[in-house]
């Protein structure tokens, strides 16, 4: 009677920490012992006793161990990579895989929206560099029309909330994306950089200004926090890339990424480079990709002073971005100035057959839709949703006790924020399925433009586990549901209402075995 969900077992990330992508021998020793301190970071200190070597972890700052940092210490870093701390960032519902569906232009930059390069000096600050300075102010300039550095973000105000230690080195992204979106950020002339200090005083009424700025939020990229990076993630970027959202991401630095990188436009990693001997944790910000630039790369802001690069700005090659990033967090889009909204809020969704990666047709019957022909027992599915606007998806299924249950999102760390308008397909790495109980299965989908208490409507359903399921659904959503809602059903379910609607729609889909 119910819909399980089960593992997709063509769509799982390899677990491993960039073995395999070209540029990491399995011979390496050192390789090895990298990917084992990114899957098993506890492992750390006998590594560092067995093998005589220093990696990112606890991050690397002020110049990079292992390398001569007469050299290279003008490129302080700061960003602290643990995939512990990784795993705590939410899951998205990314736009399907497909460039048919969601067309990509061959190139996009946020140059323009970007502040002038600074060089954030000595100070292990570039986690908030690249989250406030970088990403928050090219969300905001985009947004708003006006001058980036007019209106660029302070990067300390940022730092001195989410450091590790009074030694202003290193702090971790995915602390940065939580400040933002629940404290907010401020101006850069309300609070400005001291690379000296990380310990200021917050002037009063300055968090009650950081309010006005929050984020909405940022996704990570990768189902699995141990295995990095794969060259499909490159599309997620590309998409957020599109939709204005710049990404930030954790990469491994150094040998010739620091003082060989100077003037240059992209960068082209050595052999040494690829073992990542002595290399340390960093955070960027991706603003761009071409795909014809060297077969493709994506465009880096740094934050070490315009003479890195090409006025603070370089290239990475898509191959060696996969290689050398650890972690990626796509910002939630923020609107654009002069875009023009629509009318209506929009969204058709269906059920993907995803053996055939057709819809299975649905039709309208006895105020629900049903599945116009059977659906055999264990066949995989997944929904395809696509939405116009920024928006909400919850899931919920009758189970053999005709009790409800939660189908999506299927764990705390899986949002069901859609904010990129496109086609996303979900969930990524499951598949739902009916089982051979019974002749039909029920599955009611809740779509809202806020987010909502999904765990108590579920309860709220199950007061009348008695009753039809779909009377079930619409109590507990009862002067919650919009009522101007227009539907039309062509195999897949469409819906209208006006753009500035904020209360739900549910549909009830009766799935016939």
């Amino acid at each position: 009677m119910p819909i399980r969900m089960v593992e997709d077992p063509n769509d799982r990330d390899s677990g491993t920490g960039g073995g395999g992508r070209g540029g990491r021998g399995g011979g390496n020793l050192i390789g090895i012992l990298l990917g084992l301190v990114f899957r098993y970071p506890k492992l750390l200190i006998p590594i560092l006793i067995i093998g005589g070597i220093m990696v990112w972890k606890g991050g690397c700052i002020g110049g990079i161990p292992g390398t001569d940092n007469s050299t290279n210490s003008a490129f302080a870093t700061g960003g602290t990579l643990d995939p512990e701390q990784y795993a705590k960032a939410d899951i998205f519902n990314f736009l399907y895989e497909d460039n048919k569906t969601n067309p990509l232009p061959e190139s996009v930059s946020l140059l323009d929206y970007c502040p002038q390069r600074m060089n954030q000096g000595a100070q292990g600050s570039c986690v908030a560099w690249s989250n406030a300075y970088s990403a928050r102010t090219i969300l905001y300039a985009r947004q708003t029309g006006q001058n980036p550095d007019q209106v660029a973000f302070s990067p300390s105000y940022l730092f001195n909330n989410i450091k590790l230690n009074e030694n202003c080195q290193g702090s971790y992204i995915v602390n940065a994306v939580k400040w933002m979106s629940e404290t907010g950020a401020v101006p850069l002339r309300d609070f400005t950089y001291d690379p000296n200090s990380c310990s200021r005083d917050i002037p009063d009424g300055l968090n009650d200004k950081a309010a006005n700025f929050k984020i909405k939020g940022a996704q990570r990229l990768g189902e699995n926090p141990n295995a990095g990076l794969k060259l499909q993630d490159i599309l997620q970027i590309k998409q957020s890339l599109k939709a204005g959202s710049p990404v930030v991401i954790g990469m491994m630095v150094g040998g010739s990424f620091m003082q060989d990188m100077m003037g240059k436009k992209v960068w082209h990693p050595n052999s040494d480079d690829r073992d990542q001997n002595g290399f340390g944790g960093h955070a960027m910000t991706v603003i761009g990709y071409d795909d014809n630039l060297e077969g493709g790369a994506l465009q880096l802001m740094n934050s070490w002073g315009p003479e890195w690069g090409e006025n603070g700005i370089a290239w990475v090659r898509y191959a060696d971005f996969v290689d050398f990033v650890k972690e990626a967090y796509a910002y939630a889009p923020m609107g654009k100035y002069d875009e023009v909204k629509p009318e209506k809020f929009e969204v058709v969704f269906s059920l993907m057959n995803n053996n055939t990666k057709s819809d299975i047709p649905l039709t309208e019957a006895n105020g629900r839709f049903v599945t116009k022909n059977k659906v055999a027992p264990g066949t995989p599915f997944k929904i395809k949703i696509k939405n116009n606007v920024e928006c909400y998806s919850y899931i919920f299924g009758q189970d053999t006790n005709a009790s409800s249950y939660v189908l999506y999102p299927y764990t705390a760390k899986h949002s069901p924020y859609c904010g990129v308008s496109g086609t996303r397909v979900f969930p990524r790495y499951f598949n739902m399925q009916p089982d051979n109980i019974g002749t039909s299965d029920f599955i009611a989908i809740y779509i809202t433009r806020k987010p909502v208490n999904f765990e108590e409507i579920n309860q709220k359903i199950n007061r009348n586990i008695n009753r039809d399921y779909g009377f079930a659904v619409h109590s507990a959503l009862r002067g919650e549901l919009a009522t101007d809602v227009k539907f039309t059903v062509n195999d897949a379910i469409q819906f209208r209402t006006p753009y500035n609607e904020e209360k739900g729609v549910v549909a009830i889909i009766e799935i016939r075995k």
